[in-house]
């Protein structure tokens, strides 16, 4: 919500900056989890109580796994989009809001078991694109929603440049989201028989609905709304 509030902020509400004080809460938010959580790796990765969480040995233990590359992008990441939302320039909001995009999808795609799954020129990209797409989508809805209840000026244009991109970011979150179901199931059985498999159908019906709201809102609410 945060690094994708940037984005919104700096592209479809640049005039009013409808939801900023929101992107800048849940940035704040990221920040801290992202900051604190070696020490939990490390703690999982031992099998350590979580009081050891102040011991130095669960922060060494947590950085020096595949993890400790996505905490530290996603720290550049967030301080990316930080900026974003602080400079008065366009120019450079747009820039490091994107930035942080770029930098979060790919520090998800350098760990977890996704990314680390073969092939990895399949998976790696995929992990990255399925991220940036949800944050995209997410990050843009309490922006625009907000520009739509408060009346902004820009509310009708930031809906509009919404609805033309988010039917791309949708298809290639689904595309990617198959890419990697298949991967890491492999057989239709597994969707039965293991814990990864039933999350996974549960995900997919749920997937359904929000994807049925979201047509009801393109096809039947947007052009409404744009009229006024």
């Amino acid at each position: 919500f945060g690094i994708g509030g940037a984005v919104a902020v700096a592209w479809l509400v640049p005039r009013s900056r409808s939801g900023s004080r929101l992107a800048g809460i849940a940035l704040a938010i990221g920040f801290a989890g992202t900051a604190l959580s070696p020490g939990f790796q490390g703690i999982d990765a031992i099998g350590a109580a979580a009081a050891r969480v102040v011991d130095p040995l669960m922060w060494r233990t947590g950085f020096d796994t595949s993890y400790g590359r996505t905490v530290v992008a996603m720290l550049v990441a967030l301080f990316c989009a930080i900026f974003g939302l602080l400079v008065s320039k366009a120019g450079l909001a747009r820039f490091l809001s994107v930035a942080g995009v770029v930098i979060g999808a790919g520090a998800l795609a350098l760990s977890g078991h996704a990314s680390a799954a073969a092939p990895q020129w399949l998976t790696q990209p995929s992990v990255f694109a399925h991220a940036a797409m949800i944050t995209l989508w997410v990050g843009a809805l309490p922006p625009l929603g907000l520009a739509l209840r408060l009346n902004r000026d820009d509310a009708a244009m930031a809906l509009h440049r919404f609805s033309t991109f988010i039917p791309y970011a949708v298809l290639l979150l689904i595309v990617s989201g198959l890419a990697l179901a298949i991967i890491q199931v492999q057989r239709p059985a597994a969707l039965v028989e293991t814990a990864y498999g039933q999350l996974l159908v549960v995900k997919l019906a749920l997937l359904v609905l929000l994807f049925a709201f979201a047509a009801l809102n393109r096809y039947r609410l947007t052009r409404g709304a744009e009229d006024g």
